[in-house]
C-alpha cells in the first residue's frame, strides 16, 4: 500500500512548510493530502484540504493551481453534494478560461456532461 507511506511524507512536508513560512509549497503540499485522501476513498475528508490549498493559491494569485483545486474539489463533491460539485467545477471552467487553458476547461466540462447525463438517466 503506497498511500499510507505518501501521505506520511505529504504531512511530514506540510509541517516543514509551515515551519519555514513556505506558503506555496504549503499549498500544494495540501493540495496532494487532497487528492491522497480522495484516491483512498475519503472524499470528504479531501475537501477541506483542498478549500485550504484553494486559499492559499488564491492569496499567491497562483490561479492555475486554483482552477485545479477547484476542478478536484467539484468532482469528488459530485459524489456526495450535486450542485455544490457543478457549482465549483462551473468556477474551475472559468478561471480555467481566464487563463487561456482550454484543455483543462474541457476536462472540468467533461465531468460536468457525465454528470448530467447520469443524472438525466437516473429519472427515466
Amino acid at each position: 500500500m503506497i498511500w499510507p507511506i505518501a501521505l506520511v511524507h505529504q504531512i511530514h512536508a506540510l509541517r516543514i512548510s509551515r515551519e519555514i513560512g513556505d506558503k506555496r509549497s504549503e499549498g500544494r503540499t495540501l493540495g496532494n493530502l487532497g487528492i491522497a485522501y480522495s484516491d483512498l476513498g475519503y472524499k470528504q475528508v479531501a475537501q477541506g484540504f483542498y478549500t485550504e490549498a484553494q486559499e492559499i493559491a488564491t492569496a499567491l494569485g497562483d490561479l492555475l493551481h486554483v482552477g485545479i483545486w477547484l476542478h478536484n474539489a467539484g468532482e469528488d463533491a459530485l459524489g456526495f453534494d450535486g450542485s455544490r460539485g457543478q457549482q465549483l467545477l462551473q468556477d474551475a471552467i472559468k478561471v480555467f478560461r481566464d487563463l487561456g487553458k482550454a484543455d483543462l476547461a474541457a476536462e472540468s466540462e467533461s465531468i460536468l456532461a457525465a454528470a448530467a447525463s447520469r443524472n438525466s438517466g437516473a429519472s427515466l
